[in-house]
């Protein structure tokens, strides 16, 4: 694995500080730079052909019981891994390639991998030393594929290091889901590189039994909102998948608005059941429903970009907040909340009383949970323990009386 960048590290050294030094703002603790809206980029295939190929046997039964059939587990698992003999290393991946000319001394290859009956897959690189300005590609055979820098797999990765995982699961880069058993890897370096310069190995894939046309087999629903919260809910839901050893999961989450009017952060609460690392946060890839429609059993769902930074999780209260490192597609909504200084005689100290609601006079449409919901509660019980730092405000300033929405 190559070294994390000195001067990535720097920058992600001094944006840490940069946060714990405003940890306890009154209104703000976020970057005011906003994220980049995700885009898939329709890069023009000048290869043909893919003349690559690897395909893995069958799942043996083994493998497939490596899928959790434990009914206590909370996340459905929706997927396995499978170890990629073939491209176990970075020489075994160079010596698989056959490297196309492009315009501008550019060269590109590409390379297909198989899992036999699989409904989706992810693919995993594993990143070594990369000529600057790499580009890496993701798609079924014949689609649209994703783009990918070299530079962001390699800021995911440190990233996850930053945070305190240097296992060697935390040194892979999870690509986007890919419908279908084939996935097409193709690979572009600059004028100036030399294939044997490139230096990445792709040693497993998880193997996905149903994906989002399937609606991942259940609805889109209560790991963020209970099934009785009310339709609303389903506006600012959305599925998300991560992956974990090898192993895909299914969870669900809503958009949280900040409360600060001017911006419009991406922060995602989900299940801390679900999401409970940087590293499970760095795999994290968003469903939306299609169209800014609510998230139902029913919903089409479009996928969204990989990628998110964990902030902030209560086993207590079951919730982790995200911020996803790419933003939702236009016309997403994001669940209000409220901050007011009721209290509790059940309580002790001047907590707040958090209750996810749509403001009055919220100029955009916003999910909404219904009050008095256990997510409300698991809701505030979080906002108390931490997760203030993040939305805006303290439990102390919403005891004076602030009432402020977002």
């Amino acid at each position: 694995m190559r070294p994390c960048p000195r001067n990535l590290s720097l920058v992600l050294v001094a944006a840490a500080l940069a946060l714990a030094s405003r940890a306890h703002a009154v209104m703000r603790t976020e970057a005011e730079q906003q994220p980049a809206p995700a885009q898939a980029i329709a890069a023009a295939r000048a290869l043909g052909p893919v003349a690559a190929r690897v395909r893995l046997e069958e799942p043996s039964p083994a493998e497939a019981q490596r899928r959790s059939q434990d009914p206590a587990e909370r996340r459905a698992q929706i997927g396995f891994p499978r170890g990629v003999a073939e491209l176990r290393t970075a020489g075994d991946v160079q010596r698989q390639l056959a490297w196309t000319p492009l315009g501008a001394g550019r060269q590109a290859a590409a390379m297909a991998i198989t899992s036999p009956g699989a409904s989706a897959l992810r693919i995993a690189l594993r990143m070594g030393a990369v000529p600057g300005g790499t580009r890496f590609r993701f798609a079924a055979p014949g689609k649209i594929p994703l783009e990918v820098e070299a530079s962001e797999i390699e800021a995911t990765i440190a990233r996850n290091v930053y945070f305190g995982d240097d296992s060697p699961g935390a040194h892979l880069y999870w690509s986007p889901v890919i419908e279908g058993d084939t996935a097409v890897l193709e690979v572009e370096i600059p004028q100036g590189a030399a294939a044997a310069d490139l230096h990445v190995a792709v040693p497993v894939l998880s193997h996905l039994v149903t994906t989002a046309a399937q609606g991942f087999a259940m609805a889109c629903g209560d790991a963020a909102c209970d099934d009785d919260a009310g339709a609303a809910d389903g506006a600012a839901a959305a599925r998300i998948v991560f992956t974990e050893d090898g192993a895909t999961f299914a969870c669900s989450g809503m958009l949280v608005a900040d409360r600060d009017p001017e911006t419009v952060i991406p922060y995602f609460l989900t299940a801390r059941h679900c999401i409970a690392s940087q590293g499970a946060a760095s795999t994290l890839q968003p469903y939306w429903p299609r169209g800014g429609a609510a998230c139902t059993r029913d919903a089409a769902l479009e996928p969204g970009v990989p990628g998110a930074t964990f902030l902030h999780g209560d086993g207590d209260a079951d919730l982790a907040l995200v911020r996803l490192q790419h933003a939702p597609p236009q016309g997403a909504s994001y669940a209000g909340w409220s901050v007011g200084a009721e209290r509790s005689a059940a309580r002790e100290g001047d907590l707040v009383k958090v209750a996810l609601a749509a403001p009055a006079g919220a100029s955009a449409r916003l999910g909404q949970c219904a009050v008095g919901t256990r997510t409300s509660a698991r809701f505030e019980a979080a906002y108390n323990a931490g997760l203030y730092q993040w939305l805006g405000g303290t439990p102390q300033d919403a005891a004076e009386g602030d009432a402020g929405g977002s």
